[in-house]
Parts: structure tokens; C-alpha cells; sequence
């Protein structure tokens, strides 16, 4: 519970501060903006980091808040986004589990600004798991650079297998061979971006969301069936270089998969770097640790810590193109192998 509370206090403390401190919020001409094309907060933040939510095994199941930076979007205008992650997971330890399979999260974001403050944001996202198609890649690329294959090269390449067992070696979840979509959900979010900050402060801004999971797979159980979370961002320029810190706090309804006892709550952290060496270009590298989502079940129930590398683009005024890859180079148990990342940015 120390680091739920840390995340708790430090949200309300830097709420009241900046709250106190920029009662009315930041405006566009805050952002030195020079039109559409100028998506954010110029002095302060970069493109931003990708928007990645988590791709850990239990993680990824559940509402992960995204990193949102201070981001202006004038009053009446509208900003699009889709976005695509493939990832694949694979966690083996003899007579305790196994998960193999690729998970695809698409997501539809639509935001209309309704202050030069204020802006909300609906989205629909659909997450899907399967055998896959990046096992033979990941095979290969450990046998080239001698990498444990941790029993992966003893297996099938594009199998879906999801097996967890308990201490008396009692199935708590068994998926086999099965692909499919895993859920489906609508979210709301509000953020308020409350400075573009200057010279020694950053900018800064918090969200609110709300997400409601109208299909799942028949596994989860809902006390309610609906998320909240909150979540505050700061950046902050240096140089060439911008630099992110997004904590968030999340509330879930769901609290089961199977017989798998999920957390009620998980505090999240992410962590960012920007390298805008061109004025349409910018390099990323990006780590993100969350709590555990499962209750009492070995390495799943610990943090999760993802890098992702990647970069952003300008293609003309209105669009912003990003891409990445995560490795596992921290967790192996708890986090996905390998992974790629693709969106795309178009403001109205």
C-alpha cells in the first residue's frame, strides 16, 4: 500500500498546487502556437511520448492510462487518432505456467477542445489475442545473438496457450489454441492542461477517465463494469531534449479472470525522453512500471517495468506520425517479449 498512498497524495498535493497557482487554466497563446500544425505546448513539450498503454499480461487486460502531456487544442478544434500495438508475450516456469500468445490493441481517439484549457476525449478500443505471426522472428533473433530461449524453441511457433496453475497444481486459467477478441470498451477523458509552464516550471496538466467494458470474454467477472482513473503529467524542456513524468492512479471493476483474484487499485509511473533533434523530427525512449494486477500469484503479482524505443514525425501541418518497439529488458516473467507500435495524429 506505500506506493498506492505515495501516488494518492502526490496526485492531490500537485493538484492543489497548480491548481492554486493557475486557477484558469492555460490558453493557446501559451502554446506559441503557429497554427493546427503546432500540436502542443512548444517551450516546454516536444511531439510527447507515444501513446502506449501497457503491454504486461494482466496489465495489458485491464484500463492503463496512457501518457497524456500538456497538450493545447483550442477551443472548437477536433484532433484524431488510431493506433496499433502488437505485442507477444511469452512467460514459461515448468509446472507453474505458461503464457504464449500475441495480443492486438486497436484504438480510435477523437478530442474536441472545449476551452483553450479544457478538452475531453472518447475512445473506443479493441484488444485481441491470438497465436500470432512474431514468434519465428523472436526465435531467430535469440538463436543469431545467443539468447536464452526459455523453453520457447521446445513449443509450436504461433500456438495460443494461456495456462496458470495454482500451488496444488490446479488449473486457474486454461486458454488453448483459441483466438479471439478479448474485449471491447468505450472511455471518456478530461484533461485540463493548467500551464505550459516557462522557464524554471514545467507544464503541466491532469486528466480524468472513465471506461466502460461492454464485451469481454466470458472469463471476467465485474463488481462494476467500469474503470476510473486519474492521472497528472509533467514536462519539462532542456536543450534539445524534453522530459516526461506521468503517475496515475486507477480504480477497476473487474475482479476476477477465471479464478485469478485481481487488484481493486494500481498506481502506475511513467517516465520519458525526447530527443527533438530536428524541428519535425524526435527520438524516444520511454520506461513504464505499474503495480501488479493479480492478487497472490507469484511474478504477476509484482510491478511490471516496460521500455519502449521509438520516434515521432510532422507529415505536413495537421498529421504526427509515431512508431516503437518494447523489449523485455528488465522483467522476462512479467512483461511482453517483443512488440511494435504504430499511430497516427490528424487535428481538425
Amino acid at each position: 500500500m506505500g506506493i498506492k498512498r505515495l501516488i494518492i497524495l502526490f496526485l492531490l498535493a500537485c493538484s492543489l498546487a497548480v491548481g492554486a497557482a493557475f486557477p484558469f487554466g492555460a490558453s493557446a497563446a501559451d502554446s506559441e502556437a503557429d497554427g493546427p500544425g503546432a500540436l502542443f505546448c512548444k517551450g516546454n513539450v516536444g511531439l510527447g511520448p507515444l501513446n502506449l498503454a501497457s503491454q504486461s499480461p494482466f496489465q495489458s487486460l485491464r484500463l492503463v492510462l496512457t501518457p497524456r502531456p500538456p497538450e493545447i487544442l483550442p477551443s472548437g478544434d477536433f484532433e484524431a487518432q488510431v493506433i496499433e500495438t502488437l505485442s507477444n508475450v511469452w512467460s514459461f516456469k515448468e509446472d507453474k505456467y505458461m503464457l504464449d500468445y500475441e495480443m492486438l490493441t486497436s484504438r480510435l481517439d477523437v478530442a474536441y477542445g472545449l476551452t483553450d484549457g479544457f478538452l475531453v476525449e472518447l475512445a473506443f478500443e479493441d484488444k485481441r489475442y491470438f497465436g500470432g505471426i512474431l514468434d519465428g522472428f523472436i526465435s531467430d533473433f535469440h538463436d543469431v545473438f545467443s539468447v536464452d530461449q526459455n523453453s520457447r524453441d521446445v513449443y509450436e511457433n504461433g500456438a495460443t496457450q494461456v495456462v496458470i496453475l495454482d500451488r496444488e497444481k490446479n488449473k486457474l486459467i486454461s486458454w488453448k489454441g483459441r483466438s479471439a477478441a478479448y474485449s471491447q470498451s468505450l472511455a471518456v477523458t478530461l484533461q485540463h492542461n493548467v500551464t505550459c509552464g516557462g522557464q524554471w516550471l514545467p507544464a503541466l496538466s491532469w486528466a480524468v477517465t472513465a471506461r466502460h467494458t461492454f464485451w469481454d470474454a466470458d472469463e471476467i467477472d465485474y463488481d462494476r463494469p467500469f474503470d476510473i482513473g486519474v492521472s497528472l503529467a509533467a514536462a519539462k524542456k532542456f536543450g534539445d531534449f524534453y522530459a516526461y513524468v506521468a503517475p496515475g492512479f486507477v480504480w477497476y471493476g473487474a475482479d476476477r479472470i477465471g479464478d485469478i483474484v485481481l487488484t481493486s487499485t494500481q498506481a502506475s509511473l511513467l517516465l520519458g525522453l525526447e530527443w527533438h533533434f530536428s524541428p519535425s523530427w524526435s527520438l524516444l525512449l520511454q520506461y513504464l512500471a505499474i503495480e501488479g494486477a493479480c492478487e497472490n500469484l507469484g511474478p504477476f503479482s509484482e510491478a511490471s517495468h516496460e521500455v519502449s524505443l521509438g520516434f515521432k514525425t510532422r507529415l505536413g501541418k495537421h498529421y504526427l506520425l509515431e512508431a516503437g518497439l518494447l523489449e523485455n529488458i528488465i522483467v522476462y516473467a512479467n512483461s511482453p517479449d517483443f512488440g511494435v507500435h504504430a499511430g497516427l495524429t490528424r487535428r481538425f
